[in-house]
């Protein structure tokens, strides 16, 4: 072979090589930037599904019940821009109002001595002190005192029980005078509350506060926020029937509305701030269903449902 034709060959080969080279880069970058379209898409898609609010709107109202939660992870999104709510339990340590009841809940539990922690008993001048409050000790007897007692009326020892767990008076406290996110709520809502959270105890001892835990959900049920428990219990299904009677169908409680119903026929949560209008037309629809007056605890506790829930037949 001459060397004419050999150097001839030689710059095809190279030619070609570069070619495949270059066309081999390209297909890289090509590659490359599909890649990162698709990952920057898949980005964009997950942050929209997280910041896009699901807000479950009543039929014509203008009551929306909040249910902005992350299904996966338990957490609350961001702010319903409502101004009732009525929420899943499950939510993060960022929520505010949550890390406030969190607070509350710990400031009206009684701390017992151990080896590296002092006693701490939360009491009236204390827990005035720390919301600013002025005493009122007529108030405090004649309101705090009385509606307690009516709330355990059944156990005639409730008062000695109540001192000797070091829970009289943030109890009273409570009732009298309500934390920094119940302020808002008087004295019979308050002591609705604390009743609430002790029928749906269903114990045959009396039922009182004894940890940082039973004061957070008796706050949150005062917030209309769900106490810590799982919506679909034995106490909540006792309230199926009543349920049936004001829907004419079973709960569904994969649904929204459903179980926010539940939730509040069981608990007794008091959405804030209330709207009276509609309450006014709960109390209705309550009258033409069961054919009475709302009396009872629990019968308001069925009100505040109809109201504020969201179900529907």
């Amino acid at each position: 072979m001459s060397s004419k034709y050999k150097i001839k060959t030689n710059i095809l080969a190279n030619k070609s090589q570069n070619i495949m080279t270059i066309t081999k880069s390209e297909n890289l970058i090509y590659q490359t930037i599909v890649v990162i379209l698709t990952c920057l898409i898949f980005l964009t898609f997950a942050l929209e599904i997280k910041a896009t609010p699901r807000i479950l709107i009543k039929p014509n109202s203008d009551i929306k019940i909040y249910n902005n939660v992350d299904s996966s992870e338990g957490v609350v999104l961001e702010k319903p821009r409502s101004n009732v709510i009525i929420s899943d339990p499950a939510t993060s340590v960022k929520d505010e109002q949550i890390q406030k009841i969190v607070t509350e809940a710990k400031i009206l539990s009684p701390i017992k001595s151990i080896s590296f922690q002092k006693s701490y008993e939360p009491s009236l001048d204390t827990l005035t002190s720390k919301y600013s409050i002025v005493r009122d000790r007529d108030k405090e007897i004649n309101i705090g005192h009385t509606l307690l007692a009516l709330i355990y009326k059944e156990n005639s020892n409730w008062e000695a029980e109540l001192k000797k767990q070091a829970l009289y008076e943030p109890m009273i406290f409570f009732v009298t005078y309500g934390t920094g996110t119940t302020r808002n709520l008087g004295s019979g809502e308050l002591a609705g509350v604390i009743n609430s959270w002790k029928t749906s105890k269903q114990l045959n001892e009396i039922s009182i506060p004894k940890s940082s835990r039973d004061w957070e959900d008796i706050i949150k049920i005062a917030n209309g926020r769900w106490p810590n428990v799982l919506p679909e219990n034995d106490y909540v299904k006792e309230k199926e029937d009543i349920f049936r009677q004001i829907y004419l169908r079973k709960p569904i409680y994969s649904n929204s509305h459903d179980e926010a119903t539940m939730m509040t026929m069981a608990y007794g949560l008091r959405p804030q701030p209330r709207n009276i209008n509609s309450e006014n037309e709960a109390i209705g629809f309550f009258k033409l269903i069961f054919d009475k007056d709302p009396t009872s605890a629990s019968d308001w506790d069925v009100v505040r449902a109809i109201a504020y829930s969201g179900a529907t037949r």
